[in-house]
């Protein structure tokens, strides 16, 4: 995962602000990206985004 300034991979400003942000303050948060509502829906349902592995999840789309 590239979070280098100015390099947005592909992602929308404000995700890669976040990305940026979770690993200069290293927060351990799992960002995943999700290409709409649905996607994301299916990340909920079957534990994808889920905080099982002791870090939070946030679902991108």
């Amino acid at each position: 995962m590239d979070s280098q300034a100015g390099d947005q991979g592909g992602h929308s400003s404000a995700e890669s602000l976040l990305r940026q942000t979770n690993d200069q303050k290293d927060t351990n948060v799992r960002l995943i990206s999700a290409e709409d509502r649905a996607e994301s829906f299916v990340d909920l349902k079957t534990g994808r985004a889920c905080i099982c592995d002791g870090r939070p999840a946030v679902v991108w789309c």
